[in-house]
């Protein structure tokens, strides 16, 4: 059909208004979704975290923590991925399979976000609603 000018939709729906603003703009905004968006999907081509292998949803004692641990190709390492799907900041030692204690890294920005320790404890930290994609490799991140 062609495009109408008015303000309505035929079905007498006001049109829809984009929630973030043109992609163009965006991806010019480090901190837009679009841009964000695009950080991730990079991380995740460039560790190919598509083609890992799930090993482990370990047990947490908040029910809003979600916690998965994946064997990546290659030997790139083990992806951790922690998302707290609550409002509340979340702060929870959790048991992570790896071969041997060591850093953990933030996958988005390299910056050491923790350590596994010799019983496989990882401390994880999460403002509400957020989540981290982190990396542990056997030359400690």
């Amino acid at each position: 059909g062609i495009a109408s000018t008015s303000d309505e939709a035929s079905s007498v729906l006001p049109l829809a208004s984009a929630l973030y603003g043109p992609v163009p703009a965006q991806l010019e905004q480090t901190d837009s979704f679009v841009a964000q968006l695009q950080e991730l999907l990079a991380v995740r081509r460039d560790y190919r975290i598509y083609a890992a292998r799930q090993i482990d949803v370990p047990e947490t004692a908040n029910p809003g923590l979600l916690v998965m641990v994946h064997n990546l190709v290659d030997g790139l390492g083990v992806q951790i991925t922690a998302l707290n799907f609550g409002a509340q900041p979340i702060e929870e030692e959790i048991v992570i399979p790896t071969p041997a204690p060591g850093k953990v890294m933030d996958m988005l920005t390299g910056e050491i976000e923790g350590q596994i320790n010799a019983r496989g404890g990882l401390t994880i930290t999460l403002n509400g609603y957020a989540g981290k994609s982190l990396l542990w490799t056997e030359t400690g991140a």
